[in-house]
């Protein structure tokens, strides 16, 4: 699949952007370190949140999380919680 062909310009932007963050041995460094790279760029494209959406953080079961709730909030909320847990980021990034 030739993906310079079905990507956007734009889409190519962002990846290039995403991938400006990250040095080549980025995944030899430790946890810790890949942690601060992801949430630096995290803080770099971060762009507030719309108007009248909710943010806590809160433990869910001990594991810091983050509940993001639109206003009017919905009749149910949906959560996705995955089998195998791993996160490269933290609760630090921009609320």
């Amino acid at each position: 699949m030739d993906y310079a062909q079905i990507i956007d310009s734009e889409t190519w932007a962002f990846i290039r952007e995403t991938d400006s963050w990250y040095p080549p041995e980025t995944a030899t460094f430790p946890i810790d370190r890949q942690r601060e790279i992801y949430d630096a760029m995290c803080r770099a494209f971060h762009r507030g949140y719309p108007d009248g959406l909710s943010v806590e953080d809160r433990p869910m079961g001990g594991v810091p999380s983050r509940l993001y709730t639109p206003a009017p909030p919905p009749a149910r909320h949906r959560g996705l919680f995955p089998r195998r847990w791993f996160c490269r980021g933290g609760l630090a990034q921009p609320r």
